[in-house]
């Protein structure tokens, strides 16, 4: 490994170990098309491309964008490569998996955090209505899908839990307050108990099947004995992104329930709707 540290190329180290293999070995090898191992972030075109082949496999490395998608790296590279990356990116927008994206966002991209819900205007917006809810009161609070915790982060809280399924959220959360105890989300746990409040920020919108969607609005319900703060869409509108879904309206999902005895909205940004839900006594 002793040559390859004094180069920088340590991460080589299997192609190397490879090469050498195949000579010590006397093993022949012949060079295949590099339309099976296209690399996006090289600009000029492998002498081994073929154009009149299809591109099979992309070498993407970190080309990927803020919101899981391939993207190019040259404008000028082979319209075939155009091609394979519109493939490769559809077939990440049917297969979309929220942990793994979520790992991914917070790992690559920790300064957009949970997303513009959760930064800049939005995240003020949040913080203002918080207060006015009284959230520094609330003797037990259950927050369901915390994030890095950035919305929170400058309150004081009572015996709050903070769950969400992103493994570095949570990790990212826990340096943010150690104070506070953060877990994984599970919601056949039934060491999670019910809470005076309970928030839910921009996780019915990410809910990749309606099952799921349903399934989270009734934990929501069950686990809140005076108030839940959540938020979704009351309508479909112009929701064309591979992150985001769309049942129905999310008054008429928690008026399905049965738990609630008022359900108002109480702020919005973006497209989203704030609701405030009174559980029924």
């Amino acid at each position: 490994m002793e040559p390859l540290r004094r180069e920088g190329k340590q991460r080589h180290a299997d192609q190397v170990a490879m090469w050498l293999a195949l000579h010590a070995g006397g093993i022949p090898f012949a060079p295949l098309p590099s339309n099976l191992n296209y690399s996006l972030y090289v600009r000029a075109n492998p002498q081994s491309y073929r154009p009149e082949l299809p591109i099979g496999v992309i070498h993407y490395h970190d080309t990927l964008e803020v919101t899981g998608l391939i993207s190019p790296v040259y404008t000028d590279s082979p319209a075939a490569l155009f091609e394979a990356v519109k493939t490769a990116n559809e077939q990440i927008q049917q297969h979309f998996h929220n942990k793994v994206f979520w790992d991914f966002r917070y790992t690559r991209w920790p300064e957009r955090g949970s997303g513009i819900g959760s930064r800049g205007e939005p995240l003020q917006h949040k913080r203002r209505l918080l207060r006015a809810e009284g959230i520094e009161s609330a003797k037990t609070i259950l927050d369901v899908g915390c994030g890095d915790f950035e919305v929170l982060r400058p309150f004081q809280l009572n015996n709050y839990v903070g769950l969400d399924t992103s493994k570095e959220a949570l990790e990212r959360a826990t340096q943010a307050r150690p104070d506070l105890a953060f877990r994984r989300m599970d919601m056949t746990d039934s060491s999670i108990v019910p809470a005076e409040l309970v928030l839910c920020f921009e996780v019915l919108i990410h809910q990749t099947t309606e099952e799921a969607y349903r399934r989270l609005i009734t934990f929501l319900a069950e686990k809140t004995q005076e108030k839940l703060l959540v938020s979704g869409y009351d309508g479909k509108g112009d929701l064309n992104h591979h992150m985001i879904f769309y049942y129905e309206p999310l008054k008429v999902s928690l008026q399905r329930t049965g738990r609630f005895r008022q359900i108002e909205t109480i702020g919005s940004h973006t497209s989203v709707k704030i609701l405030r839900c009174l559980a029924a006594k």
